[in-house]
């Protein structure tokens, strides 16, 4: 199995990049890959055919791909006007953040539809927030404080939940598999005294799902 997961992995802890093109993409056509680091896209124009963890979508202009980590990304096709920017942050990052914390709630809705069309103005935002991560890459001085980068961070996250405040989230909560109910219910109820070293294996169910989802979608594909 572990010669079909090739490695999509983020490991600064920040990688921007704007107007990548189909050309860009060549290489990684039809490639399965295991993605490490957690991925914002945004498709400026053009089209891209994606399976992203167990769907697959056509991705258009004013779409936003949420890509949490250890997704399964394999790219069918790309039109030849692609163009996107994304930002990616590893996963050490996102755990200094408490990423999957923060966004518990929707982290199951996330991954089940990583794909949400944008309104115009959000779309300007969001880009503008990947030139900001490009430019702090290139700045010392909020690049390696990391205090800082949390708390931008802490943005962009907050910012991509709110792609999701209008869903139902309790009916889509019903749905979704037993163990992850109960990793919510028990963060829901978890004293403010109980330690983070009790939490982080309960946190760590989702990661351990979205594995699990991963080696089903190679087997049903024939690529394990």
């Amino acid at each position: 199995m572990e010669e079909s997961r090739l490695l999509f992995e983020i490991s600064e802890d920040i990688v921007a990049k704007e107007n990548v093109s189909a050309d860009d993409l060549q290489d990684y056509l039809e490639n399965p890959y295991h993605v490490k680091g957690t991925i914002f896209v945004v498709c400026m124009k053009g089209s891209i055919e994606v399976t992203l963890n167990y769907g697959r979508y056509i991705v258009r202009e004013n779409d936003y791909i949420t890509l949490l980590d250890n997704s399964f990304l394999q790219i069918h096709n790309v039109s030849p006007d692609l163009r996107f920017s994304y930002a990616g942050f590893s996963p050490k990052i996102m755990h200094e953040v408490e990423f999957f914390k923060k966004a518990f709630d929707y982290l199951f809705i996330i991954f089940e539809e990583p794909v949400k069309h944008i309104s115009e103005n959000l779309e300007l935002y969001m880009l503008r927030s990947i030139s900001l991560w490009k430019m702090i890459r290139e700045v010392p001085e909020i690049y390696n404080n990391k205090e800082v980068l949390r708390s931008m961070l802490g943005t962009c996250i907050h910012t991509s939940i709110a792609m999701y405040y209008q869903d139902n989230l309790e009916e889509r909560w019903a749905k979704s598999p037993k163990n992850v109910r109960m990793s919510r219910s028990f963060l829901q109820l978890k004293p403010a005294w109980v330690p983070l070293m009790v939490i982080r294996p309960i946190i760590g169910v989702f990661p351990f799902f979205t594995d699990c989802l991963f080696s089903k979608h190679l087997a049903i594909h024939g690529l394990r």
